[in-house]
């Protein structure tokens, strides 16, 4: 039980680290 919440959480963290890189990729895009 417990590999399956460390990787959801792992998972979580990861998509959330994915969505900043999007949101500072657009944020360049529109600057330049």
């Amino acid at each position: 039980m417990q590999g399956i919440i460390t990787n959801t959480l792992n998972g979580r963290i990861q998509d959330s680290v994915y969505r900043a890189k999007g949101a500072t990729d657009e944020a360049r895009k529109r600057k330049s």
